[in-house]
């Protein structure tokens, strides 16, 4: 099996080469496989691109293998002393007394990963956090949980100022409260700062993958979860999980990507052939579910110019039903920020353009 190097003409920030290089190595040591086809360049804006080289990989031919023991989230903060688990702390586990009293699994996530950035070259996952943007990166657009107030301005006036503003008081309230059940336990929280929670927020929301994915077989998913799976699986109330490799990918809207669930790892391939040349995306959800860009500014920290699903989102307070000339505006179905995907029971409509009567 070959890897070809990670070209430095291709950035030029030779540092964050050498990142994605020890990253790379960190996952083969820990058994990941990549197809001898592939090829990874770091470019300055996208991040880690793969393209195909060498010869074309069939349909179906595994791609990537992710092993579950590189993975990060609640599930290492939870398994510790757990016989046989692929999710262990590799630290000083949390609480068990905090973990118990929570259902709350993005803050257990995100207590858990800034608990891995404090720790630095300690950390059994340095070489993944140290490619996960930095805080203090200021070429990382991030997302607006974590924009200044004087950014925040330029979303006046639209839906998205509205989700934001709660979405910041919810999660300053849960961080809040995850620091106190911390101090209670007798943790030293002294360097968990807001700002840091915020952060371990984003990389979450950003790069997540459904835990749920990751269990083929019902009975052994965690008690908490089997209700879930019976009951057609609501992905809201189950963990979030990142996956080194796949979530360090760039994402397209509509991907092909098949995913294999084996004993120690999940295995990823495409049902059409790539040939030389060829990029590989993986799509941010569910294949079949478009994102709008109300959505992926709020959660990703970017917008696509020709995307073709809604550009803003606003509510109406007039009678829908209300006759309206072409002339005067033009209106197109879309979702809300808290409802991302197209569906034919949308409560809000995207106003596209407005031409005023008269002037």
């Amino acid at each position: 099996m070959t890897f070809a190097s990670i070209p430095q003409e291709q950035t030029g920030n030779s540092s964050h080469v050498e990142k994605y290089e020890s990253f790379i190595k960190w996952t083969r040591q820990h058994g990941a496989y990549f197809h001898p086809s592939l090829k990874f360049v770091v470019t300055p804006n996208r991040g880690a691109e793969v393209l195909v080289t060498g010869q074309a990989i069939k349909p179906f031919e595994t791609l990537f293998t992710v092993p579950y023991g590189i993975s990060l989230s609640y599930f290492n903060a939870v398994s510790a002393g757990v016989p046989g688990s692929h999710y262990l702390p590799h630290s000083d586990p949390l609480p068990e007394e905090y973990v118990q009293s929570t259902s709350d699994h993005d803050t257990v996530n995100a207590v858990f990963l800034v608990q891995q950035y404090l720790l630095g070259e300690k950390s059994f996952w340095h070489p993944y956090i140290q490619i996960l943007p930095q805080r203090n990166d200021i070429s990382d657009s991030a997302i607006p949980l974590l924009w200044p107030e004087n950014d925040i301005l330029w979303l006046q006036g639209t839906f998205l100022e509205e989700a934001i503003a709660k979405q910041k008081t919810d999660h300053v309230k849960r961080w809040t409260d995850a620091i106190e059940a911390l101090q209670r336990c007798g943790w030293d929280t002294s360097q968990y700062t807001l700002e840091l929670g915020l952060w371990a927020y984003y990389c979450f929301y950003s790069r997540y993958f459904w835990s749920i994915m990751l269990e083929p077989d019902v009975d052994n998913i965690r008690p908490e979860f089997q209700h879930l799976v019976k009951a057609g699986v609501n992905l809201d109330d189950t963990a979030k999980i990142l996956l080194p490799i796949l979530e360090t990918l760039n994402h397209a809207q509509e991907t092909n990507t098949e995913y294999d669930l084996t004993d120690q790892g999940l295995s990823v391939s495409k049902n059409i052939e790539l040939k030389p040349g060829d990029p590989f995306y993986i799509a941010y959800d569910k294949e079949t579910q478009r994102f709008n860009n109300t959505v992926l500014l709020k959660d990703f920290g970017f917008v696509l110019p020709e995307n073709e699903a809604a550009e803003l989102v606003l509510p109406f307070p007039f009678d829908l039903t209300k006759s309206m000339h072409p002339d005067h505006c033009v209106f197109s179905s879309a979702a809300t920020a808290d409802d991302p995907y197209w569906t034919s029971e949308d409560k809000y409509l995207s106003l596209v353009t407005i031409t005023l009567c008269g002037g």
